[in-house]
């Protein structure tokens, strides 16, 4: 008998997925064209969470090699990450309600103590030269425990509550964060506590800041005191409270004027502390951190200003004099750690070795190799969108560059000027004929106002323009989109018409000769900046800045006029510079405080000036063959600007307009 067959339903076939991209296998480019050391160390900073660490470091490589590229789009990548951190960390910084800090009693609430061994003994002490802070904390190996909230790690929030990040107190197994009124304990970037402390800050009748903070066990110990004399309160400033870290309560509060420094150090069972201020008393106090009890006073030559620990001693650093303490035995102190956390270790994987591959390639120009590590990096679980976007911008400028945009001064390495001599220079060869020196005759002067330069300048196109430091190289609306603000870490300080040419100045140190919308050469004029002696108190002032330069020909000149009094650099600044201009080499040196002002150039010569302050007031000519001052005429004030009007020299003094006519000699 047949059997009647049902028919099965035919079975689809199943889809087979989009094809996946083959995996790419990264291997670590290690040829000569690598990366310099300090942009290796940024970049496994930048891998490892420590987009600080990543930022200054790639900045070093930067300050020594402004044209390395990798290094400045890891200093961008490891910025904008830091942004990106700091709005995810304050988008989850406030579900929580802080703690609230009462106020303290003006009176004393913890008594001195008698009858218990001094903690500190003075090991050295020496006299400072008042301004060589930093050389303190260098000589020494010193690490500051405050910090900028601009210079955060990018876990801390920026901002909380409505007030943006004050300051950091770094210690070793935490810090403090201050927010206004508002503190916050962190450890490794992790939130721990927050507490309110408007109150606290308000409990004298002049109002005060938190000054420093540290958890000590339990204990939240706060510096509060206001920056003025004491008499402007009756004597309640400058105080020291313990509070408890779980409720905010107060434990103990100290007596008044003993914690004015910028910070307080925490030895073993003791809070040490200082204050001074002008003619007031100037000490070291030693409480009791379980009770704020006083131990110890200790009498200082000066007001003293921060307390910095090393190797188990005390570096205490006052207005005029750095004193070095024991405290018992050296594990009583304990020094501080770096200004970011270290986060939990990380390996070093394949997003790091892709990160690896495209910055070597950014720096050799290589867009294809660029791309195959951007495919590599994008691939990774741990590839961050601010290195991604940064090297897709490479790319980019790599394949074609962006029409309208800065110049990239990256294409180029500086070329460094030689060390010359901080005095007269003549030429190695005879100098060709010249024409005789033009004659200047004074036939006005008015008297003007100091301040009649606007405090904004418009930028304009045949004038020179100067920026302020502050600036940080930014330009006004209106100037031209091709001038780079910034040629690695160096912002921008002078846009110079000269001719067909216009001449940047970055950092004051490098000056850049753009022609035609093409960079004919970048001169790094470090070695004509730094006087061969200076007054200590005065070094960070005594860099002679480039402050005015002129092309003519196949030379450029360039005045370095910047720094401080003459007196403090012994007389070696002001100096006119004649250089080569695609070689960069020396051809004469004026002699010293000839030139702190701009120049015109009048033929075979320039006439330009100095001036500070009750240092002479003189015009100059000079000629261009040798440096050779050929005539020189007083001035009324400082000469800041010369122009030509015509047949006349105009010449803006601090106080004063003066105007020359020129003459030909007969």
């Amino acid at each position: 008998m047949a059997i009647a067959m049902t028919p099965q339903p035919v079975a689809e076939p199943i889809p087979s997925p989009d094809p996946q991209p083959a995996p790419l296998h990264c291997e670590r480019d290690v040829t000569a064209h690598g990366l310099d050391a300090n942009v290796e160390r940024a970049l496994s900073s930048f891998s490892t969470g420590r987009r600080l660490a990543a930022l200054r470091e790639a900045r070093a490589a930067l300050q020594r090699r402004p044209h390395d590229r990798p290094a400045a789009l890891l200093a961008r990548a490891a910025q904008t990450q830091l942004r990106l951190d700091r709005d995810l960390a304050t988008s989850r910084a406030q579900d929580g309600r802080p703690l609230r800090l009462a106020a303290i009693p003006l009176t004393p609430a913890a008594q001195p103590t008698s009858n218990v061994p001094a903690l500190l003994r003075v090991v050295s002490k020496r006299k400072n030269l008042i301004t060589d802070d930093a050389d303190w904390l260098e000589r020494n190996g010193l690490e500051p425990v405050v910090h900028r909230g601009r210079d955060a790690p990018g876990a801390l929030p920026h901002a909380l509550w409505g007030h943006r990040l004050g300051r950091r107190f770094v210690h070793v197994d935490h810090e403090v964060a201050v927010y206004g009124p508002y503190l916050a304990i962190t450890a490794g970037g992790a939130p721990l506590a927050s507490y309110d402390a408007a109150q606290l800050l308000r409990s004298g009748p002049v109002g005060f800041d938190v000054v420093f903070a540290q958890r000590a066990g339990d204990q939240l110990i706060v510096q509060a005191a206001y920056n003025g004399y004491a008499e402007q309160s009756g004597g309640h400033n400058a105080y020291l409270a313990a509070f408890d870290v779980a409720t905010g309560l107060l434990r103990w509060s100290s007596e008044p004027l003993v914690g004015g420094l910028s910070n307080f150090v925490i030895a073993g069972d003791h809070v040490i502390s200082g204050y001074g201020f002008t003619k007031e008393p100037d000490h070291l106090f030693v409480h009791a951190l379980s009770s704020g009890a006083r131990t110890q006073k200790l009498r200082l030559v000066s007001g003293p200003d921060s307390l910095l620990v090393k190797n188990g001693l005390l570096h205490v650093r006052t207005y005029d004099h750095d004193y070095v303490l024991s405290a018992g035995t050296p594990d009583v102190l304990q020094g501080g750690r770096d200004s970011e956390p270290t986060p939990p270790p990380t390996s070093l994987g394949g997003a790091h070795c892709w990160a690896h591959r495209g910055l070597v390639a950014t720096g050799r120009g290589d867009a294809a190799a660029l791309g195959e590590a951007i495919d590599g990096y994008r691939r990774e679980p741990h590839a961050l969108h601010s290195l991604t976007a940064e090297l897709d911008g490479m790319r980019a400028r790599l394949d074609n560059a962006p029409a309208g945009g800065p110049l990239d001064l990256q294409r180029r390495k500086a070329v460094a000027v030689a060390a010359a001599p901080f005095a007269r220079m003549r030429p190695r060869a005879v100098p060709a004929a010249h024409t005789p020196p033009p004659r200047l005759r004074s036939v006005d002067r008015k008297k003007a106002s100091p301040t009649r330069s606007p405090m904004r300048p418009p930028f304009l196109v045949d004038a020179p323009f100067y920026l302020p430091p502050v600036a940080n190289g930014k330009l006004p609306h209106g100037a031209p989109a091709w001038i780079p603000e910034r040629y690695g870490i160096h912002g921008l300080r002078a846009v110079i018409p000269s001719g067909r040419r216009t001449l940047l100045v970055h950092g004051g140190r490098y000056l850049t000769s753009v022609r035609d919308s093409e960079v004919e050469q970048i001169l790094d004029l470090e070695a004509l900046r730094h006087p061969p002696r200076a007054n200590p108190q005065w070094k960070e002032f005594a860099v002679q800045d480039v402050t005015y330069a002129q092309v003519q020909g196949d030379r450029i000149y360039v005045c370095n006029g910047g720094g401080s009094y003459a007196r403090e650099v012994y007389g070696k600044k002001g100096f006119l510079t004649a250089l080569d201009l695609s070689s960069g080499e020396v051809l004469w040196r004026s002699r010293p405080l000839v030139c702190n002002a701009d120049f015109v150039l009048l033929g075979d010569y320039l006439v330009t000036g100095y001036g500070f302050t009750a240092e002479p007031d003189r015009l100059y000519v000079v000629r261009l063959a040798d440096g050779k001052v050929v005539q020189k005429l007083p001035l009324s004030s400082a000469p800041d600007s010369l122009h030509l009007e015509g047949e006349r020299l105009v010449v803006e003094c601090y106080g004063h307009r003066h105007v020359f006519s020129i003459s030909s000699p007969r």
